[in-house]
């Protein structure tokens, strides 16, 4: 089953994620105005295996178990003076919370968590701001090794 998991395939569901979360905190006590909730955004955000200084050295859909290090870079713009927070999910659990105060127009956040080889399944974060708007949501999958036959894993043009 897992050789026939498509890459774009996260991506539907992060999409999928990222709405409900937005309508969900829209209708659970949350009075937000358009000035707290969408002022700023997130204009890159990515799980990748290794960063080249500042930038993500590729871009990690599908990743097998023998990696034991993955990193979270996201940009946001717009958000100079406001908390963001990377909150790492795994199995319907919250397993890290990053907080970053964004000090510059445009900023460049990375957090990391070290995998261990059992915990298999779908990862994903979720960028928030400090009240728990959800701005972005990325997925990845976390693989045994050798039982994915595709490229999970993209090199990223310089």
């Amino acid at each position: 089953m897992l050789n026939k998991l498509h890459p774009n395939d996260i991506y539907i569901k992060a999409a999928v994620i990222c709405f409900t979360l937005c309508l969900w905190t829209s209708f659970h006590g949350r009075a937000a105005t358009a000035a707290d909730s969408f002022s700023g955004s997130v204009i890159r955000a990515m799980f990748t295996t290794a960063m080249n200084q500042t930038e993500p050295a590729n871009e990690a859909l599908i990743v097998e178990n023998k990696i034991r290090n993955i990193y979270f870079f996201s940009e946001v713009e717009g958000m100079k003076g406001k908390t963001v927070i990377h909150r790492w999910e795994s199995r319907g659990e919250v397993v890290l919370e990053k907080k970053f105060q964004v000090t510059r127009q445009s900023e460049k956040l990375v957090s990391s968590f070290k995998l261990y080889p059992d915990r298999t399944g779908e990862w994903m974060v979720i960028v928030t701001d400090e009240t728990g708007w959800p701005f972005k949501a990325v997925m990845f999958k976390y693989v045994k090794a050798g039982s994915f036959a595709g490229k999970g894993i993209v090199p990223r043009k310089p």
